[in-house]
């Protein structure tokens, strides 16, 4: 079976800039009432009253800790090519944990809603008199089954039961979707107020071409040399000012409008947080010139 750890496909895009599909960050935290979503898994839930969470880097849980400071945890992680059958044999049986200790279910498995649901109890694992774990998961019939573990004291495990059953009863487990990191990418947020540009070196010689994008829609550009534009460059030289617009999306179109020139279409393509235009790299920068 393909085992996949819920934090898999959930990897932020360029910081901070919005998308249509908001994935989880690793080392960003998460208060109340944010949603969180895995397309891969097809899994959106909300954060429940209470508990803050954070996908911690380099491991491979989402975690959600009481934002009161008091013992209590809840794991998720997710099976791709999994159903309810194969979850009950591997809660029976034991799931592996590594060093040896294996989590396995203490007493009946039951059905709660669209969950399955059982306490559970490590074994190969010492100090557990005052630990208690309870797991409930829940299967889509996409071969995606999602698990979520709780590991609380005997004081807190009804308090912690309650928000893991909010955070379950608050998912759904749609169709999963191999999405691009930068599938609806806003542009135009992510250009407000930036300077877009590339440097050119030859023989002692060094230029640049430079836009800057400002929050009133004009732009300023010092084009020096061919490379932003596919087009002649003789009207489009030196410094000019005029206005742009920009599409959304992984590959887009930059339009700038300027007063005595036909417009210039640029395409724009983002991935692995590198930009492109008209497919030559480029750096995108705080603009000066647009704060004078």
């Amino acid at each position: 079976m393909k085992h996949l750890l819920l934090l898999a496909c959930i990897i932020v895009t360029v910081s901070g800039y919005s998308q249509k599909v908001e994935r989880l960050r690793p080392g960003h935290r998460y208060g109340p009432g944010e949603t969180i979503q895995a397309p891969y898994f097809g899994f959106t839930s909300k954060i429940p009253e209470g508990w803050e969470g954070v996908l911690p880097r380099d491991t491979e849980a989402f975690l959600m800790l009481p934002m009161s400071g008091e013992m209590g945890e809840i794991y998720v992680f997710g099976n791709t090519e999994d159903n309810v059958d194969k979850l009950k044999q591997r809660w029976a049986t034991g799931t592996d944990m590594g060093s040896n200790i294996k989590l396995k279910a203490k007493g009946q498995i039951t059905q709660r809603g669209e969950a399955w649901g059982v306490e559970g109890f490590l074994s190969g694992s010492t100090n557990q008199a005052d630990r208690k774990i309870y797991a409930e998961a829940k299967c889509s019939t996409y071969g995606v089954c999602v698990t979520f573990l709780m590991l609380s004291d005997r004081q807190r495990y009804e308090p912690v039961k309650k928000a893991l059953q909010a955070f379950v009863d608050a998912s759904s487990l749609g169709e999963p979707r191999i999405v691009s990191l930068y599938e609806g990418f806003d542009w135009k947020e992510f250009l407000t107020d930036k300077v877009l540009m590339t440097y050119f070196t030859a023989e002692k010689q060094r230029s640049m071409n430079e836009v800057h994008f400002c929050a009133d829609g004009s732009f300023h550009s010092n084009i020096k040399r061919k490379g932003l534009l596919k087009t002649e460059l003789k009207e489009y030289q030196g410094s000019k000012t005029g206005t742009w617009s920009v599409t959304t999306g992984q590959r887009a179109e930059l339009t700038l409008t300027f007063p005595k020139a036909p417009p210039a279409t640029i395409e724009l393509f983002i991935d692995d947080e590198k930009v492109f235009a008209n497919g030559e790299r480029h750096f995108v920068g705080a603009s000066e010139r647009c704060k004078k």
